[in-house]
């Protein structure tokens, strides 16, 4: 069995902004913020502050951006781990705490002059909400206002990104795997992350992106619900796939096959919506603190995929966490704040790919900070960081994956 976890630490609470916004760029800058409650507590440009913004029945978050495009692509964040209690997840993995807005709206005003005051319109309108991060596409028309309203549900979001649809294009992105890419991207934030470093090689290019990790799952767990992946997560291009962990604990095989038709599934299921899936080669284990390692047969099956496909090659986690054990945490499984970042940097680079016909191009390796990125909104309270129920160093309370019989 799994252990409780309490999942209380927020990824860094956040409304990107721009300092020095180029034309080309499809994130969008926020002049003016509006919310209810915890309006005298909005912080701008105070990265690493680790607040979120704790909606309620009736609360909003209201923005004035700066040049409205026609047509507006919203991200939204919720600061709990999981990206939900109630797709794949196994029964030791749920956590009764978790937050997430279960009903909500997203409405335009083009006549407000506060966040309160005008006109409001209703663009999106979600019942039944299970998941701690989604986007949505709306119509803006020239409206400079945008507001995020919370109708029923407790919440801690702590980011919510707003990009022009046209500008974004298809970088448009779900990482969908267990608990490593949950830590991936919720546990630590490197200085510089997914979307920064593609945007640090291509200016004009700013990944929108989805964190969905689940802990505990295996793939056939996601391949049952699929169904539930594509109604949540159907509208962006692509599917960063990171799974297989659960499926070869222990350097077993027995479930070779059963990964391999798993995995079809979620490849067939994501093309027939016009998703591209980029699996990832599954992530090595330090074998000497692990006592095991993922059997060969699991990135072997991953390149199979591939090529019976067509897909793009996804990141090789697996040579590199063989090279670089010391990037792997004290449970010799799950990714340090090292190997966190460098999982970050190989997506990147498979972003870049997408962008150009060349081959991968080098970035550098960044140091992780605690503190993340310069240039973000904060909102709301302070949160505290979580405690490791397993006693481990690492500046996270999230998933471990436990295999399950």
């Amino acid at each position: 069995m799994r252990p409780h976890l309490h999942h209380s630490m927020p990824l860094l609470a956040s409304v990107l902004l721009f300092q020095a916004v180029q034309a080309a760029s499809p994130r969008l800058s926020v002049d003016t913020v509006s919310s209810a409650p915890n309006a005298s507590k909005l912080n701008l440009f105070a990265a690493g502050s680790h607040t979120a913004w704790n909606g309620t029945a009736g609360s909003y978050i209201a923005f004035r951006i700066v040049s409205a495009p026609q047509s507006l692509f919203l991200t939204w964040t919720d600061a709990y781990g999981l990206w939900s209690d109630s797709i794949g997840t196994k029964s030791s993995c749920k956590d009764s705490n978790s937050t997430t807005p279960r009903a909500y709206a997203i409405l335009t005003s083009a006549n407000s002059t506060t966040g309160i005051d005008g006109t409001w319109d209703t663009s999106v309108s979600v019942v039944n909400n299970v998941v701690t991060a989604r986007a949505h596409q709306i119509a803006l028309s020239g409206r400079r206002w945008v507001k995020f309203a919370q109708i029923s549900g407790t919440s801690r979001i702590d980011e919510i990104a707003l990009y022009d649809a046209n500008l974004l294009g298809n970088d448009r992105w779900l990482f969908l795997g267990n608990s490593i890419t949950e830590i991936t991207f919720k546990g630590f934030v490197p200085d510089t992350g997914f979307a920064e470093q593609v945007n640090d090689k291509i200016p004009g290019r700013y990944p929108a992106f989805l964190r969905g990790g689940i802990p505990c799952i295996h793939s056939y767990d996601a391949s049952a619900d699929i169904s539930k992946y594509l109604k949540y997560a159907s509208n962006v291009k692509y599917w960063a796939i990171e799974l297989g962990t659960n499926d070869g604990w222990g350097n077993g095989s027995y479930n070779l096959p059963g990964f391999k038709s798993s995995m079809t599934i979620i490849i067939d299921s994501a093309l027939a919506h016009g998703i591209t899936p980029i699996i990832a080669r599954v992530m090595a284990t330090d074998s000497a603190v692990a006592t095991w390692q993922i059997d060969p047969g699991y990135p072997a099956a991953v390149d199979s995929l591939q090529k019976a496909f067509h897909l793009p090659a996804g990141p090789d986690f697996n040579g590199w966490f063989r090279a670089h054990p010391e990037q792997i945490g004290s449970d010799g499984v799950h990714p340090n704040a090292a190997g966190a970042a460098s999982i970050q940097r190989m997506w990147a680079q498979v972003a870049l790919q997408q962008q150009t016909a060349s081959l991968a191009i080098p970035l550098p390796d960044r140091k992780p900070t605690p503190n993340g990125n310069a240039a973000r909104l904060n909102v709301g309270q302070g949160v505290p960081r979580g405690v490791d129920p397993l006693g481990r160093a690492a500046g996270r309370s999230f998933g471990v994956d436990f295999p399950v019989p």
